[in-house]
């Protein structure tokens, strides 16, 4: 049973999420990024290269949709495709030079948005709600309403 307090705050959790999201946004069409590329971007940056399939696994997505992904991103010269040299059927995929400069942009930008998510809050207030967050994911994970048959009362 949700009382009206736990009602609340998964309004604000909501709320929360839609303006963060809302303000990734606006971070993302002003550097001509859709969603998921930023990721893509990041991963790559990490990894200096790596194979199609290997971005499509750790993105946990279809070849297909990393396909069109990464067309864009070469498209607005981001990234850049080289033949791998053990197997010409596979392709190595890096960072240019302009991909790095957004990367590093819009990581900026992103933790700009995160830092001023926290504006005011005291280091006390921080403690605390780690604490809560940790709490929420525990009593998630042992839920795992996947073994719960489907059945949201249970």
């Amino acid at each position: 049973f949700l009382d009206e307090d736990k009602l609340e705050l998964i309004s604000l959790k909501r709320k929360i999420k839609c303006l963060h999201r809302a303000n990734m946004q606006v971070v993302l069409k002003r550097y001509g990024l859709y969603e998921g590329q930023p990721l893509t971007l990041i991963h790559l940056k990490k990894k200096g290269e790596c194979t199609q399939k290997d971005l499509a696994e750790f993105l946990n997505v279809s070849n297909a949709t990393i396909a069109v992904s990464l067309k864009r991103l070469e498209k607005s010269g981001l990234i850049k495709k080289t033949p791998d040299k053990k197997d010409l059927r596979y392709n190595n995929i890096s960072l240019t030079e302009k991909g790095r400069e957004i990367v590093d942009k819009c990581e900026d930008a992103f933790k700009n948005v995160d830092i001023h998510m926290f504006d005011g809050f005291s280091d006390e207030e921080i403690k605390n709600l780690k604490m809560y967050y940790a709490r929420i994911i525990d009593n998630l994970e042992k839920f795992n309403f996947s073994n719960k048959g489907g059945n949201a009362d249970d």
